[in-house]
């Protein structure tokens, strides 16, 4: 099985050195994607033989953090990648945290639970003290699917026009009918606090302001930075 990681990590190093070991072990190819300034991520990359993409793209169009746009643009490097080193073509993509830390046994744990192309896959988050995260959506936290499937032929391959790193996995999941998504039994930590940096890390004030707009604008579509 052709598994191929895609994560973004920018001023996050911390919490991706503690998960970044398992993910490489376990995942044919990683591919980390940070922006050039980050170099604390882009030597942990390296370190691990992981890919290393840098962009800004995070920050365009007066952006706080458009981790789609990234994400999008880090599946086109693969593609692009895939054809021109005559490789297998893409096969499993799983689109991952740079916060979450998977189980030791993350390769077995999914060959053994008979995945098949067409389906959305997610896991179980818990906090680092071991206590259950509540998640009504398959998250972009692990987000897993055959690169076939239907429901990913639309490119670019996730939403790159909102202006944080919250919206554009809810719309990726919604792709999937209800019977068509499936949560894997596989529990993943997620260091640190859930839906807290969706504005890039350390910008507390974007993200209350973000918080507090969709209280009293109603919604998150005015969040869209091509309106």
């Amino acid at each position: 099985m052709n598994l191929l990681g895609i994560t973004t990590s920018v001023n996050y190093s911390d919490y991706l050195e503690k998960s970044i070991p398992i993910w490489k072990a376990n995942l044919s190819r990683v591919l980390v994607i940070t922006t050039l300034a980050d170099i604390l991520t882009q030597d942990l990359a390296n370190h691990y033989l992981c890919d290393v993409l840098t962009t800004d793209v995070f920050y365009e169009k007066g952006a706080h953090f458009n981790k789609g746009a990234a994400i999008s643009q880090g599946f086109n490097h693969l593609e692009r990648h895939a054809e021109a080193e005559h490789t297998d073509p893409l096969d499993w993509i799983l689109f991952f945290d740079a916060d979450i830390i998977p189980p030791i046994t993350l390769r077995h744990d999914i060959e053994t639970a008979n995945i098949q192309p067409g389906r959305l896959y997610g896991v179980q988050r818990v906090h680092e003290n071991g206590s259950r995260i509540p998640d009504g959506e398959i998250a972009g936290c692990f987000q897993l699917f055959h690169v076939s499937d239907k429901n990913a032929q639309q490119r670019p391959i996730v939403d790159t026009f909102w202006n944080n790193a919250s919206c554009y996995d809810s719309a990726f999941e919604r792709r999937w009918n209800h019977n068509e998504k499936e949560f894997l039994p596989i529990n993943v930590i997620h260091q640190g606090e859930p839906g807290k940096n969706w504005a890039g890390r350390g910008n507390d004030a974007a993200m209350q302001k973000l918080l507090s707009e969709r209280r009293t604008r109603g919604g998150w579509k005015h969040e869209r930075i091509d309106q």
